[in-house]
């Protein structure tokens, strides 16, 4: 029992650092100097939403077009931080396919989002958002 925990234990080790003896966490290796800590990361989407035709006024549209836009980079951001989960389901009979679903959903906490810049263009908006990710702080988060 004993070695199979020790095992265990070097194995979490192995991935948890990148040379045990040192001691160095893995984002470490991936700067140019050790004592320096990693770069953030900055990711940044553009966000495009339309108006409806049909609205009270032309201030109106340009407010739901911003709208639209702001929620596609929220969700553009969220999939490519946390990853998108498809699920799927075929129904077949007779060996021909009678119904086909994909579905795919998105779950996840975006902070400190900001807004870079707006462009309205014939009633279609396009919002530019970035966030900043903090390599040392999620991998205090993940050891």
């Amino acid at each position: 029992m004993f070695k199979i925990i020790f095992l265990f234990s070097s194995f979490l080790s192995a991935f948890a650092y990148s040379d045990v003896s040192s001691k160095q966490p893995l984002y470490a290796v991936a700067t140019t100097q050790k004592d320096k800590a990693p770069k953030p990361l900055v990711i940044s989407v553009i966000g495009v939403g339309a108006s409806k035709l049909n609205t009270v006024s032309h201030a109106h549209s340009l407010a739901l077009a911003r709208r639209a836009a702001i929620t596609d980079a929220y969700r553009q951001l969220t999939e490519y931080t946390y990853g998108v989960n498809i699920n799927g389901r075929d129904l077949i009979r007779d060996m021909i396919v009678k119904n086909s679903r994909i579905r795919s959903y998105i779950q996840g906490v975006l902070r400190e989002a900001r807004i870079t810049s707006t462009t309205f263009t014939n009633g279609l908006c396009e919002v530019e958002m970035e966030i900043v990710i903090y390599p040392d702080v999620i991998m205090k988060k993940v050891i």
